[in-house]
């Protein structure tokens, strides 16, 4: 099943109770300490109370429908706290466990190379690792608006799925389509395939499909289409999975609402694709924003400004840390350079966040709001953008 998710001080295990009828399979979340460990595969003997779970009120008011969050995994039940033992048999899929393998020893190469917490933060922006970089950070990362580099996002599988492109364009063509699809498959899968990664994984693959057929690539088109599959799959993340959601309409911003933002940004540089950060920056945070304050209640208003900070780096840190990590498994000598050229950069990210999170009112609560003003907001957005198309129109100007 999963992979398993390390927190700070336990850890949560996805495990398939063996049933005995092969249609019939029940899936339990099962809370555990942190030692001994255990791997993807393991077959285990629990020992526990198995409870259904239950939808809670968080810290802002707001209900968590725990219950749909879990459905959308195909999950009934948890145990906590649970008694585990090790039954040290390998059940899981060989595929995964050899992916989820080469992962695990990237993650200690790096480890000994990086000091913490920027190994852990090495580990999310590169193969999206499930290390917690404690409660302390986490808010800092969530407070300045930057917490979706801290694990594996969209953002950052396509610039993997760019690398791979780059990488496979010298071979004849089918065989780079099929390397690259399977290289962005892969990784999708090492990387647990959440919400956000799958998204981004079946666009890149929709990409390269288009290159490989000479057929020009339509981003709307792509985003509905992967959509589709997703919900199609399983309908539950279409309501119960905020990263499903949340990616969605990022990606909406960027199409729409971004190359409205980049007309006004003509003072900011395009070195480093600067003015396009920026412009995305705001587009993505305008988009998501209204979703934002419905589930969670709180705004980052120093966002904007970190992710510029921070975003153009972001390339560069994951290249260094996936070339420390690969080079480490073999020589750590030959690691060390590309390791602490990365490690210069991940502490300039903890020192922008540090220093931005320390702001006061760098993130703004606010009280619960209903459902229909969230349909008022989203609604208003494509008003907005009829409103202007036809405006346009009618006083002769064409427009795309």
């Amino acid at each position: 099943m999963n992979e398993v998710d390390v927190r700070d001080d336990y850890a949560i295990l996805y495990v398939e109770v063996d049933s005995g009828e092969a249609k019939h399979k029940t899936r339990l979340r099962v809370s555990v300490p942190q030692y001994p460990e255990f791997q993807y595969g393991d077959r285990v003997a629990l020992q526990g109370v198995v409870r259904k779970p239950k939808s809670f009120e968080t810290e802002s008011g707001r209900i968590f429908n725990y219950v749909g969050y879990l459905m959308k995994e195909n999950i009934q039940y948890e145990m906590r706290p649970a008694e585990v033992t090790n039954l040290h048999e390998q059940k899981g899929n060989p595929i995964i466990s050899t992916l989820l393998g080469w992962k695990q020893s990237w993650l200690e190469s790096i480890s000994l190379l990086i000091p913490e917490p920027a190994a852990s933060l090495a580990g999310g922006l590169v193969v999206g690792a499930k290390r917690s970089l404690g409660d302390v950070w986490l808010a800092a990362f969530r407070d300045t608006g930057i917490i979706h580099i801290v694990v594996l996002s969209g953002y950052n599988l396509t610039l993997v799925a760019n690398s791979i492109v780059r990488t496979t364009i010298f071979l004849p063509r089918t065989i780079g389509l099929c390397l690259g699809v399977l290289g962005v498959a892969g990784f999708a899968t090492m990387v647990g395939a959440g919400a956000t990664v799958l998204r981004a994984s079946i666009m890149a693959i929709i990409g390269m499909l288009s290159v490989y057929l000479v057929r020009p690539y339509m981003l709307l088109r792509a985003l509905v289409l992967a959509a589709v599959v997703m919900v199609l799959w399983n309908p539950f993340v279409l309501v119960f999975d905020p990263g499903f959601q949340l990616s969605f309409l990022a990606t909406i911003g960027l199409v729409f609402v971004s190359p409205h933002f980049e007309k006004y940004l003509l003072w900011v540089p395009e070195a480093a694709g600067l003015r396009g950060i920026v412009a995305a920056t705001f587009a993505t945070q305008l988009t998501v924003l209204p979703l934002l304050l419905y589930q969670i209640g709180a705004v980052s208003l120093v966002a904007p400004i970190v992710n510029v900070l921070i975003l153009p780096f972001v390339p560069t840190v994951m290249a260094l840390s996936f070339i420390a990590g690969v080079v480490g498994v073999h020589s750590i000598f030959f690691a060390t350079p590309f390791a602490w050229l990365g490690y210069l950069l991940l502490s300039y990210m903890f020192l922008i966040v540090d220093l931005f999170s320390s702001v006061p009112f760098a993130s703004v609560k606010l009280p619960v709001m209903s459902w229909w003003v969230l349909v008022v907001c989203y609604g208003v957005i494509p008003l907005m953008y009829w409103y202007k198309k036809t405006t346009l129109n009618w006083g002769g100007l064409k427009t795309k």
